[in-house]
């Protein structure tokens, strides 16, 4: 609606769902992974908000000091899903937090064949909610998660993207 200070009173609009808003499987609790990648932080904040709000968080670190930690570590992001109804990338400075390079490591780790499918079975059968924040959020575009809904294996050129301003 345009604003005016003088015009006419806009009259309330009101309704009601036709449908219920709950999602097709019913938690007391909602489980919420919280994967921690080198650079990340922040990640006790975003779980003692979640507990705050009535989720049980569940920080998991991955470890990349030799390539049998990062493979463990991508068995036990990819059981966990599973098993809940929520992602959050926390925000931090992974890859040095530029637009071009930040959010890749992350990216590329949750493309490994068994995660993916976890993280799409979360969203797609089981009704579930990734969220993003700063690196995080970036990842989220990296993989496609936005504005596609899926993991793509690649993405192009035209694809969206954060990079720098050059412009202005």
């Amino acid at each position: 609606y345009p604003y005016c200070k003088s015009g006419p009173v806009i009259e309330k609009i009101s309704g009601s769902l036709t449908a219920p808003a709950e999602p097709k499987i019913g938690v007391a609790k909602p489980k919420v992974i919280i994967p921690v990648f080198p650079g990340t932080n922040c990640e006790y904040d975003t779980a003692r908000a979640v507990e705050n709000a009535g989720g049980a968080a569940e920080i998991v670190v991955v470890r990349n000091f030799s390539a049998d930690a990062l493979r463990e570590s991508a068995e036990q992001l990819e059981n966990s899903i599973r098993k809940a109804q929520m992602v959050i990338l926390p925000g931090g400075f992974s890859g040095g937090d530029e637009p071009d390079g930040s959010g890749k490591f992350i990216a590329s780790f949750l493309r490994d064949a068994g995660i993916k499918d976890s993280i799409h079975e979360l969203l797609n059968k089981r009704d579930g909610l990734m969220l993003g924040i700063c690196n995080g959020f970036q990842a989220l575009i990296k993989l496609g998660l936005v504005p596609y809904g899926e993991i793509r294996d690649e993405m192009t050129g035209d694809d969206p993207t954060l990079t720098f301003n050059l412009i202005g």
